[in-house]
């Protein structure tokens, strides 16, 4: 059986979507979305879907009622304790840096870098007091406002889970310098165009981005230790799927390869690895298409309330059966000690998979005005080799008793990881034509809810100063 981790950021986005949770920044609509469609398709490819219940009191009862077909893994202080310090230790260095307004350090930049996302700041103006200001850098060949707004968004909305999560404290640190190379403290000034000194603060806006960042690091580090712990399939949220390849590409220093396979998967780009399994020892990407089945559903049922009950009840289809089959003989390969026999079949079941993959893609795809609405998904097989040097949790296997039944299932190699594009995921979703609005039609507002775009620099204005605006 198919056993997979999934975030509660990852559910919270479920609940919004389907109206649980009402919404203040209608750019959270499309983010929400995809992590349906992650939750979609778990529920088809996937045997039984866990959850980490380290919930408040307050919203425990809720979560465990709504997600009522899920296992729920609650650790006890003991095993928690030690889980959040290992995860602490490992965010530690993880700190954003912004020199001159950009990231430069090695876990945020390429972060940024891969989602094409822009960032930059400027000491921005009011009351008297020039704020630090987080902006998009525009016409240097990244993505449009839309989907920056969309995308950081993500980011903020980090920041939702933190709330209903017990013990979430971070560390928060943050470095910042002028282009100068000068130290951004507390009592740090800047010069106007006058050449007059002048206060400066942090705004609200960027201590709130920093505080997400920190957060979003944490959390991507704590699931990815108990993914290797229970030696589970993890689904992360996308924002977060998208860190944990900066998070794992710094612990595993010498494997550039792998990630470099991932992120050319991720963009789009062929590589062998895609279409020929080589090793038996070293993690494999493999890229499938598959059809959107959150658009499937929404022409089926008509009412996303539907959508999960559906997904439950057409998961015991054929197709999926196969599909699910095709996939444990796969991963049960990896624990096969012959090489020629482990290349022979793996590469035939690949293509096994490819065919069933064709197939569900025929049968569940849905032809808008766009054409059929498709994502792409990186399976990365194997990657026990990345989690060596991921460090042990102490006291943690005591807390895995309800679920030790994981400990001798078939395949034992665990901690696999499903990736996707998640720029070309927000282009195929606005794509979806009268879908989208059946998808999001439960969606709850908040009173004055609208889009808030993000604020955005001009590339030829960056370097300069007025009466509002300094450069960092």
């Amino acid at each position: 059986m198919r056993y997979a981790l999934i975030d509660n950021s990852t559910l919270t986005a479920v609940q919004r979507i389907l109206g649980e949770i009402p919404i203040k920044n209608k750019h959270t609509i499309d983010g929400d979305i995809i992590a349906l469609e992650n939750y979609i398709q778990a529920i088809l490819f996937y045997d039984k879907l866990i959850y980490l219940d380290d919930y408040k009191e307050t919203y425990r009862d809720s979560r465990e009622k709504f997600f009522d077909n899920m296992m729920n893994f609650s650790p006890s202080e003991v095993g928690y304790s030690s889980l959040l310090k290992t995860a602490k230790q490992i965010t530690e260095e993880i700190v954003p840096c912004v020199e001159g307004g950009k990231f430069s350090d090695k876990d945020f930049k390429p972060f940024f870098d891969l989602l094409k996302m822009n960032v930059t700041f400027t000491w921005d103006i009011r009351s008297s007091v020039y704020f630090l200001t987080e902006k998009m850098l525009e016409e240097i060949g990244g993505i449009d406002v839309e989907k920056y707004s969309k995308l950081s968004n993500m980011i903020f909305m980090e920041l939702s889970e933190k709330k209903i999560t017990k013990k979430n404290n971070t560390n928060g640190k943050i470095k910042l310098y002028d282009s100068h190379g000068r130290e951004i403290n507390s009592s740090y000034k800047v010069i106007d165009r006058d050449g007059k000194e002048q206060d400066t603060e942090l705004s609200r806006q960027v201590e709130v981005f920093f505080a997400a960042l920190n957060w979003l690091a944490f959390r991507t580090s704590l699931y990815t230790l108990l993914a290797k712990e229970m030696n589970l399939e993890l689904i992360l949220h996308p924002i977060r799927n998208q860190f944990q390849i900066s998070l794992l590409s710094k612990i595993n220093k010498g494997k550039e390869d792998v990630f470099k396979n991932i992120i050319n998967a991720m963009n789009g780009k062929a590589v062998e690895t895609f279409t020929k399994i080589t090793e038996t020892t070293q993690p494999f990407v493999l890229q499938q298409p598959l059809p959107l089945f959150t658009v499937w559903l929404a022409q089926k049922t008509k009412n996303p309330c539907n959508f999960i009950e559906e997904a439950y009840s057409i998961r015991s289809n054929k197709e999926f059966v196969q599909a699910r089959q095709k996939l444990i003989e796969l991963e049960c390969l990896l624990e096969e000690q012959n090489y020629s026999k482990f290349v022979k079949e793996a590469n035939k079941l690949n293509l096994e998979i490819k065919n069933e993959i064709n197939m569900l893609c025929s049968r569940y795809g849905v032809t808008t005005n766009q054409g059929v609405p498709l994502t792409q998904i990186i399976s990365v097989y194997n990657m026990t080799t990345l989690a060596t040097n991921l460090p042990k949790v102490p006291n943690i296997n005591v807390d895995i008793k309800p679920l030790a039944f994981l400990r001798d299932i078939i395949p034992k190699k665990g901690f696999k990881s499903i990736y996707r594009n998640l720029i070309n995921d927000l282009i195929s979703i606005s794509r979806t034509g009268k879908y989208y609005e059946i998808i999001s039609s439960n969606v709850k507002l908040d009173k004055g809810a609208r889009y808030y775009d993000s604020k955005t620099e001009k590339i030829e204005y960056s370097k300069a100063k007025s009466w509002w605006k300094i450069p960092m």
